[in-house]
């Protein structure tokens, strides 16, 4: 699927896809039937590109005419350096069940290393700044827009599960919840709410059972609370990783690519 798109990005940028994905609810295994396709790629430039005294850019996007294929891309350098500094996007996109295209060395490599550059400290926060600003849009009630409703409680319940494992969270968002300790009334009620957004347009507004409304609320106020004081306690000491296995990396593909 999209492999005509994704051919047609390689030869008029002169790139190689080494790997591309689908990121966000479809991801997620929770779309909307107008859910656009988030499709998210890395690639590498001939080795030449490389050489050159003034670094280039290192993005690039792409959409199709009705705006329902976004496609954007990392340079490998890009994707590899956010890599050894925790991405937790990049790694739900190492993740992702929906794969388009894959060199398998560079995809196994980059799998077998996450929990090697894995800072829970900074993938916390990240999650929680998610949470909490799209609370701060829409405040956590039972009449809330089911796309806001999802992009509050997941990344809160990323940050419980960091807090828990010290690992990153699982992409689909049933092996998320499915792996936490929570009541089975709130478990359940979020796999209904999950079968009712598929069948649900992207701004429609939900009704949210008031228990679940109470949960999303105080794992809200937990850890809000938790980002608010010293969180570092709450998470191991982590040193910086060795970088060799990157560079490795990056080498090796460029020069495949030359």
């Amino acid at each position: 699927m999209f492999e005509e798109y994704l051919q047609r990005i390689e030869q008029e940028n002169n790139i190689k896809i080494l790997y591309c994905c689908e990121a966000g609810s479809r991801a997620w295994k929770f779309p909307s039937p107008d859910s656009d396709y988030d499709i998210r790629f890395v690639y590498v430039h001939p080795v030449e590109w490389y050489l050159q005294l003034t670094p280039g850019r290192d993005t690039m996007e792409w959409f199709s005419e009705d705006r329902v294929l976004d496609f954007s891309g990392w340079e490998l350098r890009k994707a590899l350096n956010l890599f050894a500094v925790c991405n937790p996007a990049f790694n739900e996109q190492l993740d992702s069940p929906i794969i388009y295209r894959k060199d398998p060395r560079f995809l196994t490599s980059l799998r077998d290393l996450v929990s090697n550059y894995f800072l829970p400290i900074r993938a916390f926060y990240h999650y929680f700044t998610i949470a909490h600003k799209m609370a701060a849009i829409h405040p956590i009630a039972e009449s809330i827009g089911v796309k806001a409703f999802f992009y509050i409680i997941r990344p809160l319940l990323a940050c419980r599960f960091i807090l828990d494992h010290h690992v990153q969270p699982p992409t689909i968002f049933a092996d998320l919840y499915n792996t936490l300790d929570i009541p089975e009334l709130i478990r359940a009620q979020l796999g209904q709410l999950i079968e009712q957004k598929k069948t649900t347009k992207e701004k429609a507004q939900i009704r949210v059972p008031a228990e679940l409304v109470q949960y999303t609320d105080q794992i809200h106020q937990e850890m809000g609370a938790l980002a608010s004081e010293n969180a570092k306690a709450n998470f191991p000491t982590t040193e910086p990783a060795d970088r060799k296995p990157l560079e490795t990396l990056f080498q090796n593909c460029v020069l495949k690519n030359q």
